[in-house]
């Protein structure tokens, strides 16, 4: 009788070298993503307050020059909830800058034209 020698599937070492791979990789690609993300998040942040400034601003033509228009703003840009401050000027009205504190990621200061 002769001896039948099927080998199916994969030695324990052959796993287990493909699973080190693997945590090598992960370990390699795990904070670069981290750091995109984070990048990311820092575009959106400044890209909404761009669109609440705007919004504030055409808020604040529709509306008189002592009123607060905070929550107005928020609202007509499409985001109710956000934290946002807007100064305008004491004369004519016009938007100065507005402050927004996004929830994740640091307090943004946009006055239309730079972020500070």
């Amino acid at each position: 009788m002769k001896k039948q020698n099927n080998k199916k599937g994969f030695t324990l070492i052959e796993l287990v070298i493909v699973i080190a791979i693997l945590a090598i990789l992960a370990l390699i690609l795990i904070p670069a993503m981290s750091g995109y993300i984070g990048s990311a998040n820092t575009s959106k942040n400044q890209a909404d307050a761009r669109s609440l400034f705007t919004a504030a601003s055409v808020v604040a033509a529709e509306t008189k020059v002592g009123e607060s228009i905070d929550a107005e703003t928020a609202t007509k840009a499409g985001k109710p909830d956000a934290d946002v401050k807007v100064t305008r000027n004491t004369t004519d009205g016009t938007v100065e800058s507005i402050t927004y504190t996004p929830e994740k990621g640091d307090i943004i200061i946009f006055d239309g034209k730079d972020f500070k």
